[in-house]
């Protein structure tokens, strides 16, 4: 599925290059491993088992520009979500990042900073694992859209506010 020189989205890691696929004994067990090297955090080598579909699941190839600027493109159309539930909006949250569902994390992040700007008029603030979930969308979504468009991390929101 995934070959050597691949670069890849993998969860809250981000950007990835595949740097090799090797055989390592762990235990008592031999296993197969995709051995990821994070472009994030330099000399992180993130090691994923090529028989776990869970984990596997949660890779996926890098988009393309086009792909890109559709997504951006369709991030800014439309409702941003917000669900008011508590337990389900932090559910949703989880399957975004697991599945690496960039346009529901694009829309989860227009969500959380029209409801950032609003609580900010009434003095207020998001709750931590909403603030935590902004961060951590902002890392991931920001971090893809900068390796692509060949753009640093502090221009994307202005890139993504412009189309």
């Amino acid at each position: 599925m995934f070959n050597v020189g691949d670069t890849v989205l993998y969860g809250k890691e981000g950007v990835c290059i595949l740097s090799a696929v090797e055989k390592k004994k762990f235990g008592t067990e031999v296993r197969e491993y995709y051995v990821l090297s994070s472009l994030n955090k330099e000399n992180s080598k993130i090691f994923v088992p090529t028989d776990n579909e869970n984990l596997v699941a949660s890779m996926r190839r890098v988009l393309g520009e086009d792909d890109i600027k559709k997504l951006v493109a369709e991030i800014n159309a439309g409702e941003p979500l917000w669900i008011s539930d508590d337990n389900e909006r932090r559910e949703e949250y989880r399957r975004i990042v697991a599945e690496a569902d960039c346009l529901a994390l694009g829309k989860c992040l227009r969500g959380l900073y029209n409801r950032k700007e609003e609580l900010k008029v009434q003095g207020k603030k998001l709750r931590r694992f909403d603030e935590d979930f902004y961060m951590q969308g902002q890392n991931i979504l920001f971090n893809e859209l900068s390796y692509v468009l060949k753009i640093s991390k502090d221009k994307v929101l202005e890139y993504i506010l412009e189309i």
